[in-house]
């Protein structure tokens, strides 16, 4: 009895189910899909000849929380294809927790490939309606339907064919950031960013501002100075004044840095900051090199005539300070017609220090203290710059200057920087006297020079001017020369 009762329960939930079953069956057997959401139901009011269309929504929330964790690239594709329900959130949430579950980077980086596919794609085909619509408005035939694609155009889309545009400030914000406050350190962050800039640049997309500092202040903080330097080599981060600037600071504790910085200033076009750097630096004639003398430069603080002129004469080289003010002499006379400075340019000291120095008068000063030149070579400077017209390979001044022997610069900034230099030994003393003898030679006989020419004080020309201590300096170098022939033919006259 009991097995015929247990048999008759089975037998009875048998018959449930296909009870049930068939009912499902007349329920959806009438059922039609139709693109891309739409069920259009025909078993409802057969006798009034009308159908049912009804409209299927996904809970991609409840899809993404189901979805096994092994599977979340299949996942992330499938989110991507979606462009209802929020679904660029949910692509985000899932690429960040394979981020912080320390994901291989080859299963990341073919996700990276696939969302940066999307945006080239996108970009692309953006370019080509912008494209179009340029070369209408060339035509003159302009349309309505032309002007509203411009328009659109140019607002970002979350969607483009069905997919879903995932940007680098999203991929930055979303996962990159948030994984950084939610703890995780930068050193094992760092490798999934430089994975995805990589991927960026494989798809030939532009790297933004965000993201390319993002990774500048990770290798910065990690204090990764080597990678950085090779990033900037092979042209993978960006260039930027904010950039430059973290360079410049960082000279300190990595040399090249300070070059790198006037390299990416100077592919910036960025000459008053990169002259700024250069006069703190005291390379007046770097800075020079840069631009021509119709330069708006001149015009901004820090970088008046004044202001160049006060770097060489603290520098303490004759040569530089006399180049300088010609240089400036040479602006004076292109832009203004006369040579000399005007009451705002405030360069007063200056122009008696030159007179002074490079003009015969009967005053005398105290002689600075020369130091050794340590000029530095940079790569960005010794390169001609374009701004408002063509840098000339030399010192831009209206006849080449000659290369003066450093004499002793005499006035009223000299008295200021004189110090005696002790603790030197007897030699050294002597070799510094022999020195200043030397240079009050050359001073003499630059004296005689102007004398025998009969310009006096009253040589105003210019031009006369360099001829005359171009003459000075080649007397000089003739006696150097035969000096030095002597010296040789007495001491072969030893050897013999």
């Amino acid at each position: 009895g009991e097995t015929g009762g247990g048999g008759g329960s089975a037998a009875s939930l048998s018959v449930n189910r296909t009870r049930a079953h068939h009912v499902q069956e007349q329920k959806y057997g009438h059922w039609s899909f139709l693109p891309e959401r739409y069920v259009l139901d025909s078993s409802m009011f057969k006798s009034e000849n009308t159908n049912s269309l009804w409209t299927m929504n996904l809970d991609l929330k409840a899809i993404a929380h189901s979805w096994p964790s092994d599977k979340r690239q299949m996942l992330v594709h499938f989110l991507l294809k979606r462009h209802e329900g929020n679904p660029k959130q949910l692509l985000l949430a899932v690429l960040y927790d394979m981020l912080i579950d320390r994901t291989s980077l080859s299963s990341l980086s073919r996700l990276y490939g696939s969302l940066n596919a999307v945006c080239y794609e996108w970009q692309v085909y953006n370019a080509k309606r912008r494209k179009l619509g340029s070369d209408t408005k060339r035509d003159g035939s302009v349309t309505s339907s032309s002007s509203s694609l411009n328009s659109s155009s140019t607002n970002a889309l979350d969607t483009w064919r069905g997919y879903q545009i995932v940007s680098q400030d999203d991929i930055l914000h979303f996962v990159f950031e948030e994984a950084l406050r939610a703890g995780m350190t930068r050193a094992s962050i760092v490798p999934y960013v430089l994975e995805y800039v990589r991927n960026v640049t494989k798809n030939f997309l532009k790297l933004s501002e965000r993201m390319n500092m993002f990774l500048v202040e990770l290798l910065l903080k990690d204090k990764r100075y080597f990678e950085l330097h090779q990033f900037l080599q092979y042209h993978i981060l960006l260039d930027s004044k904010v950039f430059a600037q973290k360079l410049l600071e960082l000279q300190e504790e990595y040399q090249p840095a300070y070059q790198l910085s006037l390299d990416m200033w100077y592919r910036l076009g960025a000459f008053p900051e990169m002259m700024r750097v250069l006069v703190s630096k005291r390379q007046v004639m770097q800075a020079l090199q840069l631009v021509t003398h119709h330069s708006a430069v001149f015009r901004e603080e820090g970088l008046k005539p004044r202001d160049f002129l006060r770097a060489a004469l603290d520098m303490g080289r004759s040569s530089t300070f006399f180049t300088a003010f010609r240089f400036f002499q040479a602006r004076n006379q292109a832009l203004r017609g006369s040579a000399s400075f005007l009451p705002e340019d405030e360069c007063e000291e200056f122009v008696r220090v030159f007179e002074r120095n490079f003009r015969r008068t009967a005053e005398t000063s105290l002689e600075l203290k020369l130091d050794a030149p340590t000029p530095t070579a940079t790569s960005a400077v010794s390169s001609p710059a374009k701004e408002e017209a063509a840098a000339p390979s030399v010192m831009p001044t209206e006849h080449h200057s000659p290369t003066l022997k450093a004499p002793p610069i005499k006035g009223e900034a000299a008295a200021a920087t004189t110090a005696a230099v002790g603790g030197n030994s007897g030699g050294d003393q002597e070799y510094q006297q022999d020195s200043d003898a030397k240079e009050l030679a050359y001073h003499d006989e630059l004296e005689a020079a102007v004398e025998q020419k009969g310009l006096g004080q009253e040589g105003d020309d210019v031009h006369q001017e360099e001829q005359l201590i171009v003459a000075a300096t080649e007397e000089e170098e003739e006696k150097e020369e035969e000096e030095e022939k002597e010296k040789e033919e007495q001491g072969q006259e030893q050897r013999n």
